[in-house]
């Protein structure tokens, strides 16, 4: 790849920007393999570390660009975005005053226009499920933490239930401390281990946390 690079920077009639080859050359050379695979650009990396660190800067909210139309998914817990009102099934029809349902705008622009740093307002417009008029919100954005393990309780005795959100940076430590709690009286039990809808994550805090069950592995703990 790299000599075909240089002989098109040498021989090729028109000049061409060949950073732009070598990402079309490793997009197209990871799309070779199995699905899972795919290629993060540089420009890109940060954003998608972002979500899997332990925090982020925004409103806090989840959500989907269905038909044109942003929905929201999830208010995160605590959020500015929960605490000021939003709800799921709310469409997200303006954010300060441009409108941005049905402009076909991609994911990442609409994260661009609702996210920014903490203590910036942003102010946006939404059409609840029912209601005819749209309603307006002033929203400031703050540091939101993501927490992987988003519950974790006794469902009934002898049966405990764990909820993992996502494999983020702080997966191992929060399903520790969470499992710590729910064994602290050291009875056995039964385990509900939920990873549905998980949005998947860092590889190896899946393997981390797994290794918590089979002692062959060299588990730290054991429950």
């Amino acid at each position: 790849v790299g000599e075909l690079l240089r002989y098109i920077d040498a021989r090729y009639v028109d000049e061409v920007d060949q950073n732009v080859l070598l990402e079309k050359a490793m997009e197209s050379i990871i799309n070779q393999l199995d699905p899972h695979s795919g290629y993060i650009p540089a420009d890109e990396l940060q954003e998608e570390n972002e979500s899997l660190a332990g925090a982020f800067e925004g409103i806090g909210v989840e959500f989907m660009v269905i038909r044109d139309t942003v929905a929201v998914l999830r208010a995160i817990n605590g959020g500015p975005a929960e605490l000021g009102g939003l709800k799921v099934g709310d469409k997200i029809i303006e954010v300060e005053g441009e409108v941005i349902a049905g402009v076909n705008l991609s994911s990442d622009e609409v994260i661009k226009k609702l996210k920014g740093a903490s203590g910036t307002q942003v102010k946006i417009a939404i059409l609840r499920m029912g209601e005819q008029t749209p309603r307006e919100f002033t929203i400031q954005r703050r540091e939101i933490p993501i927490h992987s393990v988003e519950a974790a309780y006794e469902i009934r005795p002898g049966v405990a239930y764990l909820k993992v959100e996502r494999f983020s940076h702080n997966t191992f430590k929060d399903f520790i401390e969470s499992m710590s709690k729910l064994y602290e009286d050291e009875k056995p039990r039964d385990l509900i281990l939920d990873l549905r809808q998980n949005h998947g994550g860092y590889l190896q805090q899946a393997t981390r946390m797994l290794s918590q069950f089979f002692p062959q592995t060299g588990a730290l703990l054991a429950y």
